[in-house]
């Protein structure tokens, strides 16, 4: 079992331990250092988490072209580096109740804090349905999709999700299948015309896709139409549910926080994943300040 780390001990207690470094975990972050807070932050990957994969983010407020996501978090990462937020490239395996305070397990130690914000994010609900034998399946094409340049690609799911990332394939791949069981797609306008004009991307309502002969796939239509495809990856994006793993065996815990992605009902926006960090700031904030 890992032990407190010796600098733990010698600098003080963290007054918050924030895990992941997305658009929630920056911001609820630079409000509690703001405040005069001992924050660190937690991040097993790369600072900004998935936000920082998206190419063009055109919904966030102030930024009439746009922006990557990439320079998005850069923002963020800053300002709460000017506030005195610390960082650590480790992953939280744990979260350990203690006498007025928690432990947070890494591989190498554990990190005493009087409070914990978990901003962990989504994870894709499973999707098993090619088994083995097929291509590789992955839950997100940011990040991947310059590996499929001039290569056909299959995203399955009808939301608005899995049309936005059919479009990111489709600046890269030669043919996008976009493939999904209801009757529509579930997305704001602006996404189904820029789906519409793309050229390479053909979607596929009331189908299911299936394994067919040797590496190729088949389409399965309500209409009992069939269809074979061959395609270098599938992209599964049929539903996300908190990832909140590290909450198990701790019960209505005083001092532990969810925000952003990795709380019920917050959408999937990194606008909305902003106020909601800073909306569990204030309440760790409040907490801290009664104890």
């Amino acid at each position: 079992m890992p032990r407190i780390s010796q600098k733990y001990k010698k600098n003080g207690i963290v007054d918050a331990l924030v895990v992941g470094s997305g658009p929630a975990g920056l911001t609820a972050a630079f409000y509690l250092a703001r405040a005069g807070r001992k924050v660190l932050i937690l991040e097993k990957d790369a600072m900004g988490g998935k936000a920082a994969k998206i190419e063009r983010i055109e919904n966030y407020p102030g930024f009439s072209k746009g922006i990557s996501g990439v320079s998005l978090m850069r923002r963020f990462s800053a300002q709460a580096r000017a506030w005195g937020v610390k960082h650590l490239k480790a992953e939280a395996l744990a979260v350990i109740s203690g006498e007025g305070e928690y432990r947070i397990r890494t591989a190498e130690e554990q990190i005493p804090a009087l409070s914990v914000i978990l901003c962990t994010g989504a994870r894709f609900l499973p999707w098993e349905d090619l088994g083995s034998d097929g291509p590789p399946v992955f839950n997100a094409a940011f990040g991947r999709a310059p590996q499929y340049s001039g290569q056909s690609v299959a995203v399955v799911g009808g939301g608005e999700t899995a049309v936005h990332q059919s479009l990111e394939l489709s600046r890269h791949a030669k043919k996008v299948y976009l493939i999904h069981r209801g009757e529509s797609l579930r997305s704001i306008d602006l996404l189904l015309r820029r789906l519409q004009k793309a050229g390479n991307v053909e979607v596929h309502p009331n189908t299911l896709l299936r394994p067919g002969k040797g590496k190729r796939l088949q389409l399965i239509k309500q209409s009992s139409q069939e269809k074979e495809i061959s395609v270098d990856a599938v992209f599964a994006l049929v539903g996300q549910m908190p990832d909140l793993s590290l909450l198990r065996g701790h019960r209505d815990p005083k001092g532990i926080f969810t925000a952003g992605d990795a709380k019920h009902g917050v959408p999937h926006q990194i606008v909305s994943a902003a106020g909601d960090g800073m909306r569990a700031a204030m309440e760790c904030e409040n907490y801290l300040c009664g104890r």
